[in-house]
């Protein structure tokens, strides 16, 4: 649901880049980035009823347990998961389709990458098991919305984004945010 939303933004910036009202575009980006930070208790409270939804399932308490803490560790994947949503979108809405495209790719070799390193081991990166591919995940997702934040942050628009302004909560347009975007992270 938050990634969906947070990547209506494109749907903004697209519109007001048409309209050439380039402050606004700041201030979609920044709502996007606040939307973001608030579905971050949405993202993580389901790690609480991991454990008891495991065993509701059928699954054994050895499994369970196993694969509460592995839900637990992805679920920081998915705090970075929405966060480079967020700047996808605002790519997307400024036509730069390219950087999206290399940042899946950097991520996906990380995550390839760093597979069979944690969950084996090697050097001094210890043998984690099923808990290092998860590990290994998160990091991925996490590279993959670090280079997204730097693309964003190299688009010659962003100097016209307004940002002094743009990082005022403009809780109607927050509303606006969330009425638009639900529909589109509901869908997801």
């Amino acid at each position: 649901l938050p990634f969906g939303m947070v990547g209506y933004v494109s749907t903004f910036i697209a519109q007001y880049r048409g309209a050439e009202q380039w402050g606004r575009m700041g201030r979609a980006t920044t709502h996007a980035i606040y939307v973001c930070i608030l579905s971050i208790p949405l993202i993580l409270s389901p790690v609480l009823f991991a454990e008891p939804l495991f065993l509701w399932l059928g699954h054994s308490p050895e499994l369970a347990a196993m694969e509460s803490r592995c839900f637990g560790i992805y679920a920081l994947s998915g705090i970075g998961m929405v966060a480079s949503g967020a700047m996808e979108g605002v790519l997307i809405g400024l036509e730069r389709n390219r950087p999206i495209m290399y940042a899946n790719i950097i991520a996906t070799v990380v995550n390839l990458a760093l597979d069979p390193l944690m969950i084996f081991g090697w050097g001094w990166i210890p043998e984690m098991g099923f808990l290092g591919a998860s590990w290994a995940t998160v990091i991925g997702m996490w590279v993959k919305f670090t280079v997204t934040l730097w693309a964003v942050l190299k688009q010659p628009e962003l100097s016209a984004f307004q940002w002094q302004r743009a990082w005022t909560l403009d809780f109607p347009f927050l509303l606006r945010f969330v009425y638009y975007g639900f529909p589109s992270g509901f869908q997801w």
